[in-house]
């Protein structure tokens, strides 16, 4: 008598390494459309790159519009947690902190703009996709917003319009990856860039 698996039929396999076949397919199309954008990404580059079959790949996701979608839920929530890892760091002040959360940010995305990045793929996601997209953005920003809520009460910042503080804390995490058209960087370290970007906000909170 055959010995059973336990396996759905159907179902394709852990890979060599055990890790779940969708999670392979996740952590490999993450890699892909973040090197080479959207647009350059087929399902057949991702199926080579991740040795498996396009079938494969199919069985979990109907479209790579599908596919881009899970990969930035993924991506935002492992954000998320990354935030409020820095933030909850009492070790810390919250100003340093938020310098700390900007370098963090900052050699994170050194190679990578995640704004334009997923603008790119928007127009071809569906309506669902598009809402699903924005909704691990706003689940990320929670963070950073629950941060700002927190000390505010607790009196190290003062009591302001949270959205008003929150988007211009965002806006001003994207300053720090500025380049030129040279690509010459508008600070020479994120460190440096993080420091200065902190400073300036911290002296309009306080205005």
């Amino acid at each position: 008598m055959s010995k059973t698996t336990g396996r759905t039929i159907g179902r394709p396999k852990k890979d060599s390494q055990n890790i779940p076949m969708q999670q392979k397919i996740l952590i490999v199309a993450s890699k892909e459309f973040m090197t080479h954008g959207y647009k350059a990404v087929s399902m057949d580059s991702i199926a080579e790159a991740g040795n498996v079959t396009k079938a494969t790949i199919y069985y979990y996701y109907n479209s790579k519009a599908a596919l881009f979608t899970e990969t930035i839920i993924q991506l935002m929530s492992r954000i998320k947690k990354r935030t409020e890892c820095v933030l909850a760091d009492e070790r810390y002040s919250f100003k340093e902190r938020l310098i700390n959360l900007l370098e963090v940010y900052a050699n994170a995305t050194a190679n990578v703009d995640i704004n334009n990045f997923i603008r790119e793929a928007f127009p071809s996601l569906s309506p669902a996709q598009q809402q699903s997209v924005h909704a691990s953005e706003e689940f990320m920003h929670e963070a950073i917003r629950d941060a700002f809520e927190r000390e505010m009460l607790l009196g190290t910042i003062p009591k302001k319009d949270v959205t008003f503080i929150l988007h211009t804390f965002l806006a001003l995490m994207n300053v720090g990856r500025y380049t030129d058209y040279d690509e010459t960087r508008l600070f020479e370290t994120p460190r440096q860039g993080a420091e200065e970007i902190i400073r300036f906000f911290w002296a309009g909170l306080f205005s």
